[in-house]
């Protein structure tokens, strides 16, 4: 396949602890909220995280985010952290595809939140897609399919919250640069992270 599959300019250092703030609250105190400002905190962080991420991603692309129907996400921690994985590390700790938007808020409905809020000084960056490579409508579910199988590949393991290898389709090959999520950003990490046999944070694709 001939193509060149076009990722977006990454979207970087999204932080949960600003969208809080900006809410009006103070993530490291959230434990000591009771269940339904918990609740509130939720729902006005997430409102926020997704605002900043459109806003971004409209910045780079003048294109609303709501528009990108077909894509394909990889879901990273920042740089200085890092995912240890079985046989190496790495910043991804989902890749998924569909409607980016909904897709990305209803994750940070489910675990996102939860997760994000477990590494508090961390940020989140986001590789988007919509790869245009085929005629086919399910060529970006084939390029979701490329990432996990290879990433698997790679570090012996699915992303920390991925749960199986998305669904395979009947194409040749990928077309150039669409691997290019799993390459990294190139600067050095400097804390590797590593749940215990306690974290129970929910897969998103579950």
């Amino acid at each position: 396949m001939s193509t060149t599959v076009e990722w977006y300019s990454k979207i970087r250092n999204q932080s949960l602890a600003l969208a809080v703030r900006e809410a009006g609250f103070d993530l490291t105190m959230f434990e000591e909220y009771s269940p339904a400002t918990q609740k509130e905190i939720r729902k006005r962080a997430v409102k926020i995280v997704i605002r900043n991420i459109a806003a971004d991603f409209e910045s780079v692309t003048n294109r609303e985010l709501s528009e990108i129907r077909r894509g394909v996400y990889v879901i990273c921690i920042s740089n200085p952290f890092t995912i240890s994985y079985e046989k190496g590390c790495s910043e991804i700790i989902y890749i998924g595809m569909g409607n980016i938007a909904s897709r990305i808020e209803s994750y940070f409905n489910n675990s996102l939140f939860d997760f994000m809020m477990s590494v508090a000084g961390a940020n989140f960056d986001f590789y988007l897609t919509e790869p245009k490579g085929s005629t086919d409508d399910l060529y970006y579910k084939h390029i979701e399919y490329m990432l996990l199988d290879k990433f698997q590949s790679k570090y012996g393991s699915y992303p920390l919250l991925n749960t199986n290898a998305g669904s395979r389709k009947e194409f040749e090959g990928a077309g150039k640069g669409w691997d290019k999520p799993l390459k990294g950003s190139g600067k050095k990490p400097y804390w590797e992270i590593r749940p215990t046999k306690h974290s129970d944070f929910a897969n998103l694709d579950e």
